[in-house]
């Protein structure tokens, strides 16, 4: 009702013509529909791989200028600007036309999926956690190192049980163990907590190396808020004191610090939580 109030005081301000007036609601229309479809890749963006979504953006900008410049030749009333104003909507036809080619055939494979990790998928988890391993080395942080050096063992602690990952084109890029109930780490804190007994622990919270820098950790932390909220639970997590890198994305995904806790009664860790449910 509003768009058609101010195309009809636009009409007698501007003295549009039907065709030029046509243009423009057509303008208004078109705009209305690529806000809504922008909202929406926002909203599921975690579904889809970083590079296609910038390519999905690039395309809507280019529809965006163009609805843009009907927008401009349609107040333009004094000029015939007709010509190019058929010429501006057979291009966003067709740049929509292949836009939405592009979509259909990309978005299977682009789509990223978070599941249970599988009995097959050890040596692929184990591998991540290495990798981790040996990064954490690098950025001098003694965190899974020496005796603590990840092994199948810790694999097949969580395998078929809690142990989640990210897949993408059908590789497993990230993963993550997500332990319902009481951790007894958890029950003592130099602190406190915000979250009550109602939570799931994060563990072994970890990248594939050559799928850093490309936004799945983001990911794999949307994925996990949506499965704590189907849940009920509140989400709890710790990293070592001296991993910058992830108290930094913890603290970027929402998380508060609490307090410093010790794993297996000897391990200092800095420890935080995020409320999911109230």
């Amino acid at each position: 009702i509003l768009i058609y109030i101010v195309l009809i005081v636009l009409e007698v301000i501007f003295k549009l013509d039907y065709l030029k007036y046509t243009f423009l609601f057509v303008a208004i229309f078109l705009d209305f529909i690529f806000l809504l479809n922008t909202k929406y890749i926002e909203n599921v963006s975690f579904y889809l791989s970083n590079k296609f979504i910038k390519e999905i953006k690039i395309f809507l900008n280019l529809i965006n200028i163009e609805i843009d410049c009907i927008f401009v030749l349609a107040y333009l009333s004094f000029f015939n600007f007709l010509k190019i104003l058929y010429i501006l909507v057979s291009l966003i036809v067709i740049t929509i036309v292949i836009f939405t080619i592009y979509v259909i055939k990309n978005i299977n494979k682009e789509t990223i999926i978070f599941r249970k990790a599988k009995e097959n998928e050890k040596e692929n988890v184990l591998k991540i956690y290495t990798d981790g391993a040996k990064a954490l080395k690098e950025d001098k942080v003694n965190q899974w190192q020496d005796k603590y050096y990840p092994t199948m063992k810790d694999v097949d602690e969580h395998i078929l049980k809690d142990l989640f990952v990210l897949e993408y084109k059908n590789e497993i890029v990230a993963t993550a163990s997500l332990v319902e109930g009481i951790d007894k780490d958890y029950e003592n804190i130099n602190g406190k907590w915000n979250t009550n007994t109602n939570y799931i622990s994060i563990h072994k919270f970890a990248t594939k190396n050559e799928f850093k820098k490309q936004g799945f950790a983001k990911k794999l932390m949307s994925f996990i808020e949506i499965y704590a909220k189907k849940n009920s639970k509140n989400l709890r997590i710790d990293t070592h004191e001296n991993n910058e890198k992830m108290k930094y994305f913890i603290l970027s995904s929402g998380f508060s610090y609490c307090g410093v806790v010790f794993l297996q009664n000897e391990l200092k860790r800095f420890a935080y939580d995020k409320k999911i449910v109230k």
